[in-house]
């Protein structure tokens, strides 16, 4: 009787051990998984602000443009449009710079950036 005892609790040690190593590996995929969520979750929210930051890029293009096709001439220097829209309550920023054959325009808003250029 002593001898199937002794494996007896051989046995339990063994899948105490087992059950232990299974549970860490499945605590180390959890914990993988959950940074990989979060991460994603995060990077959706930057999507939100890329739209405003486009328009924001785009109508310092087309300001710039209206300006040249108005004087003659593009902004005397590199202008930096600022909007607030009451409705969706944010500001976006525009930094536009131009030369003789192309507009660039940068816009802003939370921590996105977008680039419109028009060249002719």
């Amino acid at each position: 009787m002593r001898f199937s005892d002794k494996k007896n609790k051989e046995k339990g040690a063994i899948a105490i051990i087992l059950t232990v190593l299974i549970l860490g590996v499945t605590l180390l995929i959890a914990m993988g998984l959950s940074l990989i969520f979060v991460q994603e979750i995060k990077n959706s929210g930057l999507v939100g602000q890329s739209s405003p930051a486009f328009y924001a890029a785009d109508e310092g293009a087309e300001f710039a443009l209206f300006q040249i096709l108005k004087k003659g001439e593009g902004p005397q220097a590199d202008v930096l449009l600022n909007k607030a829209n009451g409705f969706f309550m944010y500001n976006e920023t525009a930094k536009v710079t131009w030369t003789d054959t192309s507009i660039n325009s940068l816009g802003f808003f939370g921590g996105t950036r977008r680039r419109v250029q028009i060249n002719w």
